[in-house]
C-alpha cells in the first residue's frame, strides 16, 4: 500500500497532466478553437441533416460573401477562442461535477477514493513526511517556473 503523501503527488501531477493537455487541445488551430468558425447544418433534398464548417471573418469585415473553411491551420484570419483562464475554469467545473469527473477521469477517481478522506484534510493535515514531501514539490516547481 502507498503511503498518502505518494497518493496525493499522484493525484496532483494527474490533475496538472489533465489541465496541460485541454491547453494544448485548445491551442491547436482547428475549426471548432477559432473565433471565426461557425459551423452551419442543413437539410438536403433528401432530409439527411449535414453539416458544413463556415468561415465568417470575411463576412463580419466585409459584409458581403461568407466562405467555406477548409483549412484553418494555414488560414490568416484564425483567432483562437480560448484563454488560459477560461480553460482553466472548464477544467475546475469538470472536475467539481462528480458524475462527469467519474465518467472523463476515472484515475482521478480512484486516488481520490485511494487517499480515504477529504483532499482538504489531506493538505491541512498531510503527516509528517507528507508536509515534507509536499514542501519539496512546491520548492522545485517554484524553481522550474523561475528558469
Amino acid at each position: 500500500m502507498r503511503s498518502p503523501g505518494v497518493i496525493y503527488r499522484r493525484y496532483r501531477q494527474l490533475r496538472k497532466k489533465i489541465l496541460y493537455d485541454k491547453l494544448a487541445a485548445a491551442r491547436n488551430c482547428l475549426h471548432c478553437n477559432c473565433y471565426y468558425g461557425k459551423e452551419l447544418t442543413y437539410t438536403d433534398e433528401l432530409n439527411v441533416e449535414k453539416f458544413l464548417l463556415v468561415c465568417n471573418y470575411e463576412f463580419l469585415v466585409t459584409m458581403n460573401k461568407i466562405e467555406v473553411c477548409t483549412n484553418p491551420a494555414m488560414c490568416n484570419a484564425f483567432v483562437n477562442k480560448w484563454t488560459k483562464e477560461k480553460i482553466i475554469e472548464i477544467v475546475n467545473k469538470e472536475l467539481e461535477d462528480h458524475d462527469l469527473k467519474r465518467k472523463l477521469y476515472p484515475e482521478l477517481t480512484v486516488l481520490e477514493w485511494a487517499l480515504d478522506k477529504d483532499l482538504n484534510d489531506a493538505i491541512k493535515n498531510p503527516g509528517f513526511f507528507g508536509t515534507i514531501i509536499i514542501k519539496c514539490v512546491e520548492f522545485l516547481e517554484s524553481i522550474l517556473r523561475n528558469i
